[in-house]
Protein backbone atom coordinates (compact mmCIF):
# COMPACT_ATOMS: atom_id res chain seq x y z
CA UNK A 1 0.00 0.00 0.00
CA UNK A 2 1.39 3.21 -0.94
CA UNK A 3 4.20 1.93 -2.44
CA UNK A 4 5.31 4.24 -4.89
CA UNK A 5 8.00 1.51 -7.00
CA UNK A 6 4.83 -0.92 -7.12
CA UNK A 7 2.42 1.70 -8.37
CA UNK A 8 5.40 3.08 -11.10
CA UNK A 9 5.83 -0.50 -12.18
CA UNK A 10 1.80 -1.36 -12.33
CA UNK A 11 1.32 1.57 -14.38
CA UNK A 12 4.09 1.05 -16.82
CA UNK A 13 2.62 -2.81 -16.75
CA UNK A 14 -0.94 -1.23 -17.58
CA UNK A 15 0.17 0.51 -20.33
CA UNK A 16 2.14 -1.99 -21.83
CA UNK A 17 -1.01 -4.10 -21.39
CA UNK A 18 -3.48 -1.30 -23.16
CA UNK A 19 -0.79 -0.40 -26.11
CA UNK A 20 -0.77 -4.53 -26.80
CA UNK A 21 -4.44 -4.75 -27.30
CA UNK A 22 -5.04 -1.44 -29.53
CA UNK A 23 -2.41 -3.47 -31.55
CA UNK A 24 -3.93 -6.62 -31.14
CA UNK A 25 -7.53 -5.41 -31.97
CA UNK A 26 -6.17 -3.66 -34.53
CA UNK A 27 -4.58 -5.94 -36.09
CA UNK A 28 -7.06 -8.89 -35.79
CA UNK A 29 -9.90 -6.63 -37.52
CA UNK A 30 -7.10 -6.54 -40.16
CA UNK A 31 -6.74 -10.32 -40.70
CA UNK A 32 -10.59 -11.15 -39.50
CA UNK A 33 -12.46 -8.16 -41.52
CA UNK A 34 -14.52 -8.32 -37.66
CA UNK A 35 -15.70 -4.76 -37.29
CA UNK A 36 -15.91 -5.80 -32.88
CA UNK A 37 -11.96 -5.74 -33.08
CA UNK A 38 -11.78 -2.59 -35.45
CA UNK A 39 -14.03 -0.34 -32.87
CA UNK A 40 -12.74 -1.82 -30.02
CA UNK A 41 -9.33 -0.83 -31.22
CA UNK A 42 -10.38 2.49 -32.25
CA UNK A 43 -12.25 2.89 -28.72
CA UNK A 44 -9.33 2.03 -26.78
CA UNK A 45 -7.16 5.00 -29.08
CA UNK A 46 -10.12 7.67 -28.47
CA UNK A 47 -10.18 6.86 -24.76
CA UNK A 48 -6.23 7.50 -24.44
CA UNK A 49 -6.55 10.31 -26.62
CA UNK A 50 -8.97 12.15 -24.14
CA UNK A 51 -7.05 11.36 -21.51
CA UNK A 52 -3.38 11.79 -22.38
CA UNK A 53 -3.37 16.07 -21.57
CA UNK A 54 -4.41 14.60 -17.61
CA UNK A 55 -1.77 12.01 -17.25
CA UNK A 56 0.73 12.65 -14.95
CA UNK A 57 3.89 13.57 -16.36
CA UNK A 58 6.87 11.08 -14.76
CA UNK A 59 9.01 14.27 -14.08
CA UNK A 60 11.51 15.73 -16.50
CA UNK A 61 14.94 14.80 -15.46
CA UNK A 62 17.19 11.91 -15.66
CA UNK A 63 15.59 8.87 -17.23
CA UNK A 64 12.20 10.24 -16.50
CA UNK A 65 12.04 12.91 -19.67
CA UNK A 66 8.28 13.62 -18.91
CA UNK A 67 6.64 10.57 -20.46
CA UNK A 68 3.17 10.19 -19.41
CA UNK A 69 2.74 6.58 -20.63
CA UNK A 70 5.38 5.04 -18.78
CA UNK A 71 7.66 6.38 -15.58
CA UNK A 72 10.33 6.99 -18.36
CA UNK A 73 11.39 7.51 -21.58
CA UNK A 74 13.26 4.03 -22.00
CA UNK A 75 10.00 2.28 -21.11
CA UNK A 76 7.62 4.81 -23.17
CA UNK A 77 9.53 3.73 -25.77
CA UNK A 78 8.63 0.48 -25.65
CA UNK A 79 4.81 1.41 -25.30
CA UNK A 80 4.66 4.10 -27.93
CA UNK A 81 5.62 2.26 -31.28
CA UNK A 82 3.23 -0.63 -30.10
CA UNK A 83 0.31 2.17 -30.01
CA UNK A 84 1.46 3.76 -32.95
CA UNK A 85 1.03 0.32 -35.10
CA UNK A 86 -2.17 -0.21 -33.70
CA UNK A 87 -2.84 3.37 -34.45
CA UNK A 88 -1.54 2.73 -38.74
CA UNK A 89 -3.38 -0.68 -38.49
CA UNK A 90 -6.58 1.58 -38.82
CA UNK A 91 -5.61 4.46 -41.17
CA UNK A 92 -8.35 3.78 -44.11
CA UNK A 93 -11.00 2.66 -42.23
CA UNK A 94 -14.03 3.70 -40.94
CA UNK A 95 -13.28 3.43 -36.71
CA UNK A 96 -11.74 6.87 -36.04
CA UNK A 97 -14.01 9.61 -37.40
CA UNK A 98 -12.04 12.83 -38.61
CA UNK A 99 -11.35 14.18 -34.73
CA UNK A 100 -11.02 10.98 -33.45
CA UNK A 101 -7.97 10.28 -35.70
CA UNK A 102 -6.88 13.81 -35.27
CA UNK A 103 -7.09 13.52 -31.06
CA UNK A 104 -4.85 10.11 -31.36
CA UNK A 105 -2.67 11.44 -34.00
CA UNK A 106 -1.78 14.30 -31.50
CA UNK A 107 -1.52 12.59 -28.62
CA UNK A 108 1.32 9.88 -30.39
CA UNK A 109 3.11 12.98 -31.53
CA UNK A 110 2.85 14.55 -28.37
CA UNK A 111 4.64 11.26 -26.40
CA UNK A 112 6.90 11.49 -29.45
CA UNK A 113 8.01 14.65 -29.15
CA UNK A 114 8.76 13.88 -25.51
CA UNK A 115 10.88 10.85 -26.06
CA UNK A 116 13.35 13.08 -28.72
CA UNK A 117 13.44 16.20 -26.07
CA UNK A 118 15.52 13.77 -24.40
CA UNK A 119 17.02 11.80 -26.92
CA UNK A 120 20.91 11.50 -25.81
CA UNK A 121 24.00 10.80 -27.59
CA UNK A 122 24.73 7.43 -28.12
CA UNK A 123 23.14 4.97 -25.85
CA UNK A 124 20.99 1.87 -26.38
CA UNK A 125 18.63 4.32 -24.72
CA UNK A 126 18.83 6.76 -27.85
CA UNK A 127 18.25 3.50 -29.84
CA UNK A 128 15.20 2.61 -28.36
CA UNK A 129 14.10 6.65 -28.55
CA UNK A 130 14.68 6.33 -31.89
CA UNK A 131 12.75 3.62 -32.61
CA UNK A 132 9.72 5.05 -30.97
CA UNK A 133 9.77 8.29 -32.05
CA UNK A 134 10.73 7.61 -35.14
CA UNK A 135 7.79 4.96 -35.73
CA UNK A 136 5.25 7.68 -34.54
CA UNK A 137 6.84 10.07 -37.38
CA UNK A 138 6.10 7.63 -40.02
CA UNK A 139 2.84 6.58 -39.02
CA UNK A 140 1.45 10.20 -38.09
CA UNK A 141 2.98 11.50 -41.38
CA UNK A 142 5.01 14.11 -39.84
CA UNK A 143 8.05 13.68 -41.60
CA UNK A 144 10.44 15.65 -39.47
CA UNK A 145 10.12 13.42 -36.83
CA UNK A 146 10.61 10.42 -38.97
CA UNK A 147 14.01 12.84 -40.32
CA UNK A 148 15.25 13.23 -36.92
CA UNK A 149 15.45 9.92 -36.08
CA UNK A 150 17.38 8.50 -39.17
CA UNK A 151 19.09 11.85 -39.79
CA UNK A 152 19.49 13.73 -36.69
CA UNK A 153 22.69 14.51 -34.66
CA UNK A 154 22.32 11.21 -32.94
CA UNK A 155 19.85 9.73 -35.24
CA UNK A 156 20.04 6.26 -36.54
CA UNK A 157 23.52 6.93 -39.28
CA UNK A 158 24.98 8.58 -36.62
CA UNK A 159 24.50 6.05 -34.38
CA UNK A 160 26.10 3.47 -36.63
CA UNK A 161 28.62 5.55 -37.32
CA UNK A 162 29.95 6.37 -33.68
CA UNK A 163 28.20 4.31 -31.48
CA UNK A 164 28.54 0.37 -32.44
CA UNK A 165 31.24 -1.53 -30.80
CA UNK A 166 32.05 -5.34 -30.76
CA UNK A 167 30.11 -5.11 -27.69
CA UNK A 168 27.21 -3.66 -29.66
CA UNK A 169 25.43 -0.18 -29.24
CA UNK A 170 27.12 2.10 -26.68
CA UNK A 171 29.02 -1.09 -25.45
CA UNK A 172 25.78 -3.17 -24.32
CA UNK A 173 25.29 -5.69 -26.58
CA UNK A 174 21.90 -4.96 -27.00
CA UNK A 175 21.08 -8.14 -25.16
CA UNK A 176 18.04 -6.66 -23.48
CA UNK A 177 16.59 -3.56 -25.59
CA UNK A 178 14.49 -4.15 -28.18
CA UNK A 179 15.71 -1.27 -30.88
CA UNK A 180 16.40 -3.77 -33.98
CA UNK A 181 17.91 -1.99 -37.33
Amino acid sequence: ENDETATRAYVGRYYNDYAQAVRTCALAYLLNGEERHERRAADLLTRLAQAYADLPVAGRRSTSGGSRLACNTLLGSYVLPVLAEGYEFLQGTTALEPAANEAVRACLLAEALAIARHNTEYTNQTAEHLRAFGTVGLVAGFWPLAAEAVHGPTGWHAMVEYAYSEDGIGHEAGAYHRAIF
